[in-house]
């Protein structure tokens, strides 16, 4: 277990220390050997904080398509309203997650500070997502646009902070290439008419590489005869010195200030590296990215350990944990040191204790009351695979506990001179698995704030027991034939009560409930599930209540 700082003094002479030991780590493994370029008199705008360009949308969400996409990727299509055509395709490895994809047709799109143009566009959500490999946005308006006129950009969220877009090199028709999701979309009219009234960006990292991507674009765009330029790196080589130099290399010097700080470090170099390999440029041979991402990944998952310990935020930590090994994996990181450093966090962070109680009753002349409880504990299985797929799927590691029959009574038989008795009998109870289905937060991105915490929604707890609470005989001693016996009084009462809770599917049986009362933020209990079902004759009352008990 994990030592506590007895003091909140401690806690943050702890804290400093780590924090100064990351940042000399980071000093000695990451120097770039650079002198800062100079900054080219035409340029300076980019490096300057301008105020962002904002558009506003309209969308179709009529004709939105949505499909989970696997990490192996996938294709989706829609089609506006008035006959334009969207597609997206995602390569293999792009999504650190299998994740619900969505494109949305823009119906209309105003305030572009290109004049009075037509403009054909997109939406794909989840908004922000980053993707380690580019996707190709394919564009095809119901009115064809002369390939000089074929200016591309992008927007965040639903209108925000106009920028260029990069076109995708050797593409026959209008395609963009992204590597996250946000707006996308092409307007009729030539880029190299766009020139220092209309300056896109920002801040400075938005502002060097949006005019990048129109010089790309002016470099590339269809001639007369359909060909398209070459890239002319010796005329892009001042916008890749002013990124890296002024944006790429000061985001490294903080990547241990904190998680967030040292993500979006870790992202500006792998896109940096990612967009010089496609134009034709020699990506930076440093070797920095691999120390960059084990960093990274051990301050955010140390960080994240501490909010689950001592704040209960439990369903933070698992999709970092999963991001933070993809983009290991995508690094080339390999250090079985640092891979068991993160295992035993998460693990000690994913720990739980599941309470029940349940009274079950069959009413009538020939009835029973029984009552039983459990307390089981289990913990995170982070060699898990998907039982579908059978791909690696961190879950909960199925457990189990006794389940006791607290009470057992029978009502007298009702027939004749007969009479009923009911034997107590233990079984076991089953967990089979449980989802914190979680919201509001970015695990990935976001440390301050209300979308630091998010908040827990539901629990979809699943689970089974043996045949347990009671032996109910029924005894009759002027009749030849005694009756059978009925095993288990309190599970045949209990399903007969919970019909829809039921799971019979090829790869799940049992039971599963959602609809959790959620604890008070900071609290160990972390949520509960009480119930009073009825079925024919039976009812049932019932608690689950989930305590998280974090190593």
């Amino acid at each position: 277990m994990t030592p506590r700082p007895a003091t909140p003094a401690a806690r943050i002479v702890a804290s400093l220390l780590a924090l100064s030991t990351a940042a000399a780590l980071l000093t000695a493994c990451f120097p770039s050997g650079r002198t800062p370029s100079p900054v080219p008199s035409g340029l300076a705008w980019t490096l300057e904080q301008s105020t962002p360009t904002d558009v506003r949308t309209e969308t179709d969400a009529d004709r939105a398509v949505s499909a989970v996409v696997p990490i192996e990727g996938g294709t989706l299509a829609a089609t506006g309203a008035d006959g334009t055509s969207y597609t997206l395709t995602i390569p293999p490895d792009a999504l650190r997650a299998a994740t619900e994809v969505t494109l949305i047709p823009v119906t209309s799109t105003t305030g572009l500070p290109f004049g009075e143009t037509a403009s054909y566009g997109v939406q794909i959500e989840p908004d922000g997502t980053q993707l380690d490999a580019y996707a190709t946005i394919d564009i095809v308006p119901v009115t064809p646009i002369p390939g000089d006129q074929q200016l591309l950009y992008q927007y965040r969220g639903s209108g925000d902070d106009l920028a260029f877009a990069l076109p995708t090199l050797g593409a026959t028709g209008i395609s963009i290439s992204t590597d996250h999701f946000s707006g996308y979309g092409t307007a009729a009219t030539a880029p190299n008419k766009v020139q220092e009234e209309y300056r896109l960006g920002g801040d400075a990292a938005r502002s060097v590489e949006s005019e990048l991507d129109r010089r790309i674009q002016l470099q590339t765009a269809p001639r007369a005869d359909g060909s398209r330029g070459p890239i002319d790196l010796d005329a892009l080589q001042p916008f890749l010195d002013l990124f890296r130099d002024y944006v790429l290399e000061p985001r490294i010097a903080h990547a241990a200030d904190s998680c967030a700080a040292g993500l979006v470090a870790a992202d500006t170099y792998a896109r940096f590296q990612r967009k010089l390999a496609l134009i034709g440029a020699e990506p930076d041979q440093d070797g920095r990215l691999i120390g960059i991402v084990t960093t990274v990944a051990k301050t955010c998952i140390d960080q994240e350990y501490t909010y689950c310990k001592d704040e209960h935020l439990t369903y933070r930590i698992l999709p970092l944990y999963i991001a933070m090994v993809r983009q290991l994996g995508v690094a080339g990181a390999s250090d079985p040191a640092v891979e068991e450093e993160l295992r035993a966090k998460v693990i000690g962070c994913l720990s739980f204790r599941l309470d029940f109680e349940s009274e079950a009753v069959l009413e009538g002349d020939a009835g029973w009351t029984t009552a039983v409880e459990a307390s089981v504990e289990f913990a995170v299985d982070l060699d898990a695979t998907d039982a579908t797929t059978g791909k690696w799927k961190p879950q909960f590691r199925p457990a189990s506990a006794t389940l006791t029959n607290t009470s057992a009574t029978a009502e007298q038989a009702g027939w004749y001179e007969c009479t009923a008795t009911a034997t107590p009998t233990d079984g076991e109870f089953f967990f089979l698995g449980m989802d914190l289905l979680a919201s509001g937060f970015d695990a990935v991105a976001v440390e301050s704030g209300q979308q630091r915490t998010g908040r827990l929604d539901d629990v979809k707890l699943r689970f089974n027991t043996t045949l347990a609470g009671g032996d109910w005989q029924v005894t009759c001693p002027d009749s030849p034939i005694q009756p059978p016996p009925v095993p288990g009084i309190w599970y045949v009462t209990f399903l007969g009560a919970h019909p829809d809770e039921l799971l019979a599917t090829a790869t799940e049986a049992g039971v599963e409930f959602t609809n959790w009362d959620i604890g008070s933020p900071g609290s160990a209990e972390i949520a509960t599930r009480t119930w009073n079902a009825a079925g024919d004759r039976v009812h049932e009352d019932g608690t689950f209540t989930l305590v998280h008990t974090p190593k």
